[in-house]
């Protein structure tokens, strides 16, 4: 599951216990990349806490399919399969149209997002790619850019935390061998239903 040693959610105890069962999926699964904090329960508990500030915060703005267009289209740029594939998952359910999902990640594969988004989220993508890969490249302009498509500055701080999230994801699943085999449907972490 990963190069390193992970402690599996019938081996966990205390804070670990504790943190594996605040991040189960609905089937009782803890995701890999989850258990690959295992070692530093710490590092977990701040993951979670980012991750949900992020994705699942009510004072957050922005339609989550965008957020989850950002953070495929991140995924892609930085190879990260298993990150590409949760994204992805998670904008299927958040569209409720898988062609219209297909449709987009197919543009993003190809590096074409204006053929499958509106102009307004292309400049999002756009800004998505360059952080993500040419972080020292990104200026004022490309801040402007998004402004000019119409994001406001709280818009652009989502979108930016969502390619630096991934980023920071990818390169922890990239760093550690997280497999593929490790990844479920569903979120890893998101909110519980009550």
């Amino acid at each position: 599951m990963t190069w390193i040693t992970t402690i599996k959610p019938d081996e966990a105890s205390g804070e670990l216990q504790s943190l594996y069962e605040d991040a189960e999926a609905e089937d009782g699964i803890v995701d890999g990349l989850l258990m690959a904090h295992a070692l530093r329960p710490h590092t977990l508990a701040g993951h979670m806490a980012l991750y949900r500030s992020i994705f699942h915060h009510p004072g957050n703005k922005l339609p989550s399919w965008i957020l989850d267009v950002v953070g495929v289209y991140t995924s892609l740029v930085n190879g990260c399969p298993y990150c590409v594939e949760y994204c992805y998952a998670a904008l299927r359910q958040q569209l409720d149209d898988d062609g219209r999902a297909a449709q987009i990640r197919t543009a993003l594969e190809a590096g074409l997002p204006q053929t499958a988004l509106a102009e307004k989220y292309v400049a999002a993508a756009h800004y998505a790619e360059k952080l993500a890969r040419s972080p020292r490249a990104v200026g004022k302009t490309d801040i402007d850019a998004l402004r000019h498509a119409g994001f406001d500055d709280g818009e652009i701080l989502e979108i930016n935390q969502v390619v630096s999230y991934f980023s920071y994801v990818n390169r922890t699943i990239l760093g550690l061998g997280v497999s593929e085999d490790s990844l479920i449907s569903r979120g890893p972490y998101a909110e519980k239903k009550s």
